[in-house]
């Protein structure tokens, strides 16, 4: 009976031992691969960082030459205008005294052909303001009755305007003359007007 009890709690003893043994190497094991899980992770989410890092970077430097890109482009676009309108004023490039601009600006203004004006404009630089009457005849009268024998010259293709039926009044810039006109449409004719005939 006594070797029996002896045989039972050396078995249970080293069942114990045992179990212990296997506990503490499969915990080791355990743990080993939690800490290379880890690990793994740790070091999958730094290269994630540095892709996502390095993404942003591109896209920011791709943004800044972009910006530039279209900076540069407008720049140059901006230029060629305002090349072209130096050109087409005839401002000089080169600095000017005061009296040489007013000068430019002058001779640029009168050398430009008399055009159609919208209503708003009219009266706007200060030019003279003259009505003038556009007969049904086809004469232009000046606001003291006379003919202008010469009406391109002063109102350039205007008349033409009055081809259509339902216009009854046209403006008039004459650069030339400084001058703003009021052009009326007439349903009388020249002698109807001024009981004479035109000459």
């Amino acid at each position: 009976m006594k070797k029996l009890l002896c045989f039972i709690a050396g078995f249970g003893l080293g069942s114990y031992v045992t179990y212990r043994f296997l506990n503490e190497k499969y915990s080791e094991q355990a743990q080993e691969e939690i800490d290379s899980v880890v690990e793994t992770f740790k070091k999958e989410k730094e290269r994630l960082t540095e892709i996502h890092d390095d993404v942003v970077e591109r896209h920011n430097k791709f943004h800044i030459e972009s910006e530039k890109e279209a900076e540069d482009i407008l720049n140059e676009h901006e230029k060629e205008e305002n090349k072209e309108i130096i050109e087409k004023v005839g401002y000089a490039t080169e600095p000017e005294t005061e009296d040489e601009i007013v000068t430019n600006i002058i001779k640029n203004s009168n050398s430009k052909k008399p055009e159609i004006i919208d209503e708003n404009e009219y009266g706007e630089t200060g030019y003279q303001e003259m009505t003038l009457m556009y007969t049904d005849d086809g004469i232009l009268v000046d606001e003291e009755d006379s003919k202008i024998n010469d009406p391109e010259e002063f109102v350039g293709d205007a008349l033409e305007e009055f081809d259509d039926i339902t216009i009854e009044r046209v403006y008039v810039r004459d650069y030339a003359n400084e001058a703003d006109y009021l052009i009326l449409r007439s349903e009388k004719s020249f002698k109807e007007l001024f009981g004479e005939e035109e000459t």
